[in-house]
């Protein structure tokens, strides 16, 4: 399987685990401090645009509505992870700023560029060493036939993997014309389509690799592709790792503010959550 494919993978694997257990913590009653630090046990279940308050579902059954900002920074930020406040969010018509929905995109923009960046680097670096031909230009072309292959392989086996790999309870559902939901939705995996497309990963990639490199024969092209993964997953991990730590590091250091009002102008108000 291609670098590409794997970072793409990599990346959508994190944000589904981050995201899946923001939900799980969530959904049960969370540790709640206040901006003096007493603990409220209790399970935020709305959020009210127009007063700023946070409904808090109490471990007695009662609810309490509590201004956002007398609570702790952190349990802002634990507050907007429920799924219950989100969808009362989306019940008030709230939806993400335009401002703030163009920098995200421009922010995975960048991410996409810097990761093909540093994959063309690990190709050029895997020509260099085992094709061992000079010429920038035509290893960027064959990089490029390389990552088009990949990506368009990539679909298909999502859409093939799909179709052919709803569960049971999934089937049904489509079968009575039932609306599915992420909670029904469930992919059970098909061996022989696995098997299938894990060989088209890696003769497909060799077949581009022979026919842009006329001398080149299908065992030094498996041996530039592991050359050239092997790069480019090293430089993928230590360029996610240096993001991760750097906005968890960014992130905390706003946790460290005991009024919280960096978050509020950095997160919360952009956002139109206050």
């Amino acid at each position: 399987m291609s670098s590409a494919s794997l970072s793409v993978r990599g990346f959508l694997g994190f944000v589904a685990i981050w995201a899946t257990i923001s939900v799980l913590e969530a959904s049960d009653f969370q540790e709640i401090k206040n901006r003096e630090g007493t603990v409220i046990p209790a399970r935020p279940t709305a959020y009210d645009l127009a007063t700023k308050t946070v409904a808090l579902e109490l471990t007695t059954g009662s609810v309490s509505k509590v201004p956002i900002l007398d609570l702790h920074v952190k349990s802002r930020a634990d507050v907007f992870t429920s799924p219950q406040v989100v969808e009362s969010l989306r019940g008030q018509g709230w939806k993400i700023p335009q401002p703030v929905f163009r920098r995200l995109l421009a922010i995975g923009a960048g991410a996409i560029v810097m990761s093909i960046g540093i994959q063309f680097l690990g190709y050029w670096m895997a020509a260099g060493f085992v094709i061992q031909e000079k010429g920038f230009g035509r290893h960027l072309r064959g990089f490029l036939k390389l990552l088009g292959v990949t990506l368009v392989l990539g679909i298909i086996q999502g859409v093939v993997q799909s179709l052919l790999g709803y569960s049971d309870p999934v089937r049904e559902l489509i079968s009575q014309g039932q609306t599915i939901t992420l909670e029904d939705f469930r992919v059970e995996g098909n061996p022989v389509v696995d098997i299938v497309f894990l060989v088209a990963n890696f003769l497909l990639p060799m077949l581009v690799l022979v026919g842009h490199y006329d001398c080149l024969g299908f065992l030094k092209s498996l041996w530039a592709l592991i050359v050239y993964w092997v790069i480019s997953a090293i430089g993928l991990v230590l360029l996610w790792g240096a993001a991760y730590l750097g906005f968890a590091f960014w992130l905390g250091s706003m946790f460290q503010d005991p009024d919280g009002e960096r978050f509020n102008e950095v997160i919360l108000r952009p956002l139109g959550l206050l």
